[in-house]
């Protein structure tokens, strides 16, 4: 998933040495540092490099040529020093141009707009978006099916370490925020992992929480007794991975009874909302 704040921008690239320029389409990506150009471009403008940079990739560690142009967005124009790329198509805008106050004010100044923006979408969001807890390592291939079946059911899964961090923010912030968002949550309880600290927000913030988990095997025996407390929880049995599409969708059919009840509760004490 995507920075909510990066876009695509028309740009104009130019070679400050022969004037030659070219338009072109840029991301402007708040989550990276530098800004990079395609090795198309490049070459489009004959330019020179100037020196080299090595930077760190999901590919590993790569030298890469750095290349002095000059970039116009919308009015204002700049002279950076970027890097470039064989692996992208559109030039990338980092912190480096958008640090500026007039790039930023200009690009990102309806940010007030923008969220209240977001925040109008929330309800379509909460529609199907289910968070899905568990062990994210070596069990990752049960969160996995957990998705699987959850997508084939109308639903969207999301997965915690698959969501891009905030740097900001705690790890038990961003699950909270997630969780907020979602619909409901399913927890695969059958090994212990961070989830526990998870199920921990999920109680106490009152998430609908369905706790699917192997017989035999689980988490921790301090949370045992979570749904017995709450009824915003439920624990769903399964005998082995086999068996693990049949336990989603059984949690499907608690959270969404659940889901109708509360919501029926909830306004008929919030009586505005009639």
């Amino acid at each position: 998933m995507t920075d909510l704040f990066d876009r695509i921008v028309p740009i104009e690239i130019t070679n400050p040495i022969n004037k030659s320029s070219i338009s072109h389409k840029a991301l402007l990506d708040t989550g990276a540092s530098n800004s990079c150009i395609p090795n198309r471009v490049v070459q489009l403008l004959d330019l020179k490099p100037i020196g080299m940079s090595k930077v760190v990739t999901v590919a590993g560690s790569l030298e890469v040529k750095q290349y002095c142009i000059n970039v116009k967005i919308k009015d204002l124009e700049y002279n950076v020093i970027v890097t470039g790329f064989d692996s992208i198509n559109v030039a990338l805008i980092g912190w480096d141009i958008l640090s500026n106050n007039k790039i930023f004010s200009l690009m990102f100044g309806t940010l007030f707009e923008q969220t209240i923006s977001f925040l109008s979408v929330i309800p379509e969001f909460k529609k199907n978006v289910v968070l899905i807890l568990g062990q994210d390592t070596s069990e990752i291939l049960r969160l996995y099916q957990i998705r699987e079946t959850l997508n084939k059911s109308g639903y969207q899964g999301i997965i915690v370490k698959e969501i891009k961090d905030i740097e900001l923010q705690s790890i038990e912030e961003k699950v909270n925020m997630l969780a907020s968002l979602s619909r409901f949550i399913i927890c695969d309880n059958s090994f212990a992992s961070g989830h526990i600290d998870e199920l921990k927000i999920c109680w106490f913030n009152r998430f609908t929480t369905a706790i699917i988990q192997e017989e035999g095997k689980g988490a921790t025996w301090m949370q045992a007794d979570y749904s017995i407390d709450i009824n915003t929880m439920k624990v769903i049995r399964y005998p082995d991975t086999s068996k693990i599409p049949e336990a989603v969708h059984n949690a499907i059919d608690w959270a969404e009874k659940h889901l109708k009840h509360r919501t029926e509760e909830l306004n008929s004490l919030y009586t505005w909302r009639k």
